[in-house]
């Protein structure tokens, strides 16, 4: 019974052990909202991530640690916003967008685009109004046909930093298989 025991507790510590490797961070991206050249839907590609180009509870702490960044903006009259957010088309070829429609503000803009493994790939902090904003995600050597990448994004005001957060993900297809 005893070598039972302790066998049961050295595999335990075992896995434990090898699971707990820094060098493998990787997050799982659960499915892509597809999206035609107006951002209208498509459907599904995989199972289907509730929370894309949504608002999520919080961001991991790994993706807040990235937009922690010295920014110059003043946001002593930034002010809370409606927020529709979407990314557009998906798959994407050549440009990949996400139009931020703010209603209210101005508030601080923070996004990061990360790959599977958390490489961040583009960061942009910059204080918005009510527009529509635009960014071009099309560089081929950040990312490369057939990758997914995940755009965190956060809108913060100066009484209420990270207010609204949320992720969406983008599966870059330029060699036409995209099925």
């Amino acid at each position: 019974m005893k070598i039972k025991i302790g066998f049961i507790w050295l595999v335990t510590f075992v896995l434990v052990i090898t699971g707990c490797n820094d060098d493998d961070k990787k997050i799982r991206f659960e499915g892509i909202i597809l999206t035609d050249d107006t951002g209208a839907s498509l459907g599904t590609k995989g199972s289907i991530d509730l929370n894309d180009w949504q608002q999520d509870d919080k961001l991991p702490d790994e993706i807040l640690a990235m937009m922690d960044v010295q920014h110059g903006e003043d946001l002593s009259d930034t002010d809370y916003a409606l927020l529709e957010i979407v990314g557009f088309p998906n798959p994407c070829n050549e440009i990949a967008r996400v139009n931020f429609v703010i209603t209210g503000g101005p508030c601080l803009l923070k996004i990061v685009v990360v790959n599977e493994q958390l490489q961040m790939l583009y960061r942009s902090v910059k204080l918005v109004t009510g527009d529509n904003h635009v960014f071009d995600f099309s560089d081929e050597g950040k990312f490369p046909d057939q990758s997914i990448v995940r755009v965190y994004y956060s809108f913060s005001t100066e009484e209420d930093p990270d207010f609204y957060v949320g992720h969406g993900d983008f599966w870059i297809c330029r060699s036409g298989n995209c099925n």
